[in-house]
């Protein structure tokens, strides 16, 4: 069996007239806590932000029980032989055709056990409710803004809450929407023998009406054979009633006459929530196909609402991304038209910074050309004449003349590859000497190239 887990709030809606009560409950050990305890006018809905359920409901589940009203209800007792708990519901149903008067089909019904002293015995009181009546009850509920999960018959709670199992007759009388009733349990023999639902009348001999029903109701208990006479009264009145109603069984209660005071309206809500938080069995008269419905609705809500979230986040998304591609436009335009703006001066610098390279490059080459000059003139020997000096574009020094004798012309290559300036080569690198004898003389033609050092010249 499917473990259901317990409320972690629980409201309970009295809708009586002139306003409607609403409590909400926490679960706080044995008796829940009291959250909020409100009156509603009539006309106006229950808030949302105690009876609605979102989904903090799934991890912190909400219940929500309503009372109905006294009108329409039937209520039977009904004993039947010790079973197992789960197969009462069956038991009772095959006796319903018997107790309901109305067809089963137009009923709505449930049952709350109470104690008895009978070991082989069951007591059960069985609630039945006209369908269309329970229907209008939750159209009414629904238009207020609460979906009821369960729907209640407070006034029973005083039988289960203190079910005396002693002799007499227990009369629980009340007033609602102006009207009187009275709720009247036989108990004999430590047992409920049976249960009345008395409508008052609210003008008229009332204290007489009501001896006419429970002297009937006596008589017919005696001819069962399960009451015996005199009877004891007990009235369990509303709080400040007691000698009203003492007056009303003054000079006709023969078995002698106790007064105590009913569970007052917050009493009977906490009881009503203690007993749903704990999971006791209780009477239950909201349809099945109800409470299905709202749980199917509900589950519906978190669909939505989480589709509705993820297309906010994605709208958001698109719009974020839309605004930071528009941003990044507009600064991709910006740096454009920074970039025409300079773009002219910028190709002017370019154009600039080239004619002083060049005009650099003429200033160190002509100063290049100088100084290979200058080196090959001071390191002349006097048995060689220089008759050509040729600067190849600023990458050679070619080098032409005459010589006497052949070591001459190595001295001077020599001299010429060792040259430095600034303290660095003047040269990077010079060929071998080409030598050749002139005809009908005895001295040399010579040649050799110097590969000027630009490191030097720059």
């Amino acid at each position: 069996m499917k473990t259901i887990k317990p409320p972690n709030r629980c409201n309970v809606l009295a809708p009586t007239p002139p306003t409607k009560h609403l409590w909400q409950f926490s679960a706080d050990g044995e008796q829940p806590k009291v959250e909020a305890n409100i009156a509603i006018p009539l006309d106006k809905p229950v808030p949302a932000n105690l009876a609605a359920k979102d989904w903090r409901t799934l991890a912190q589940p909400r219940l929500n029980i309503a009372w109905l009203s006294t009108e329409n209800v039937f209520i039977r007792v009904v004993q039947l032989p010790q079973a197992d708990p789960s197969e009462l519901g069956s038991m009772l149903e095959f006796q319903l055709e018997k107790i309901s008067p109305l067809p089963v089909a137009q009923i709505v019904w449930s049952f709350e056990i109470v104690p008895s002293s009978e070991i082989n015995n069951i007591t059960a009181i069985v609630i039945i409710v006209a369908r269309d009546s329970i229907e209008e009850r939750i159209g009414a509920f629904e238009q207020i803004g609460y979906q009821p999960d369960r729907l209640e018959l407070p006034h029973v709670y005083q039988l289960v809450a203190d079910a005396p199992m002693s002799e007499g007759v227990w009369v629980y009388p009340w007033s609602e929407g102006g009207r009187e009733f009275c709720l009247v349990a036989w108990w004999f023999t430590g047992t409920m023998r049976n249960l009345q639902l008395i409508h008052l009348p609210t003008t008229g001999d009332r204290g007489g009406m009501l001896k006419e029903q429970l002297l009937k109701t006596a008589w017919a208990g005696e001819m069962e054979g399960w009451l015996n006479f005199p009877l004891r009264w007990h009235v369990v009145a509303a709080p400040g009633r007691g000698e009203e109603w003492r007056a009303v069984f003054e000079g006709w209660a023969d078995g002698g006459l106790a007064i105590s005071e009913q569970m007052a309206p917050d009493q009977m809500a906490q009881f009503s929530a203690r007993r749903t938080m704990q999971g006791k069995p209780a009477a239950n008269l909201l349809p099945p196909e109800f409470a299905d419905r709202y749980r199917q609705q509900f589950l519906d809500r978190l669909w939505m609402r989480g589709l509705g979230v993820v297309m906010v986040v994605y709208v958001v998304g698109v719009l974020g991304y839309f605004l930071a591609v528009q941003g990044l436009r507009v600064r991709m335009a910006g740096v454009q038209k920074k970039v025409v703006a300079i773009s002219q001066s910028y190709t002017n610098t370019l154009r600039m910074k080239e004619r002083v390279q060049i005009l650099q490059d003429q200033l160190n080459l002509k100063y290049a050309a100088l100084d290979s000059w200058k080196a090959a003139s001071d390191l002349l020997p006097t048995d060689l004449t220089l008759n050509q000096l040729v600067f190849g574009r600023g990458q050679t020094l070619d080098l032409r003349g005459t010589a006497e004798s052949a070591k001459a012309l190595a001295d001077y290559n020599d001299a010429i590859r060792t040259a430095t300036l600034n303290g660095q080569p003047l040269f990077k690198s010079v060929s071998p000497p080409t030598s050749s004898t002139r005809p009908g003389t005895t001295s040399l033609n010579w040649a050799f190239t110097c590969e000027l050092n630009r490191q030097e010249i720059e």
